[in-house]
């Protein structure tokens, strides 16, 4: 119940989710999927970091969820990419693994990971960990638009300066 009232808040989110599939990881995969796709978000599949990348590039998704350890393009190397890709920057990167040796948590924090789940991952957590990027991304959005409205208002109020400056010079003449 937890699970559909949190994600159900925010419609129409897109997600990356990038997977390697093999057996083990099916089932929690098609759940993780099944759950996101039923609160209305739109799940992008990859099979690994190359292919979320161009993915990403395309579709601007508010959350990438990736595993650490994929071919081509690790987890963590897909997230210093989505970093260091402007368009991306802000994207809210959740990277997952099960096997958390020593300095994991922190190499993925330095890659510029957002976030970070164990496998196996618990769905109420996993959903919550989804819901705090979607409210990141809304407010960032927020902060975006009001700072192009400050921005627009504050060059329309250099223009009427100016006018009325000239204006005035105009009658000291």
């Amino acid at each position: 119940e937890l699970i559909w009232r949190i994600v159900g808040a925010f419609p129409d989110v897109k997600i990356v989710m990038v997977t390697v599939s093999d057996e083990d990881e099916d089932v929690q995969r098609k759940t993780i999927d099944t759950i996101l796709r039923a609160t209305g978000h739109q799940v992008l599949l990859a099979g690994n970091g190359a292919q979320a990348l161009i993915v990403a590039v395309d579709k601007r998704p508010d959350i990438i969820l990736s595993d650490i350890n994929m071919p081509k393009i690790s987890g963590t190397e897909l997230c210093q990419k989505v970093r260091s890709t402007p368009e991306l920057a802000g994207t809210w990167v959740i990277l997952v693994t099960a096997f958390e040796k020593e300095g994991t948590r922190a190499a993925s924090m330095e890659a510029g990971a957002d976030d970070f789940v164990r496998k196996p991952v618990e769905m109420d957590d996993l959903v919550m960990r989804v819901d705090i990027g979607v409210r990141y991304r809304t407010v960032r959005r927020e902060a975006d638009a009001a700072r192009e409205r400050f921005q627009a208002y504050q060059r329309t109020q250099d223009s009427l300066v100016a006018a009325l400056d000239a204006v005035v010079r105009g009658m000291e003449e």
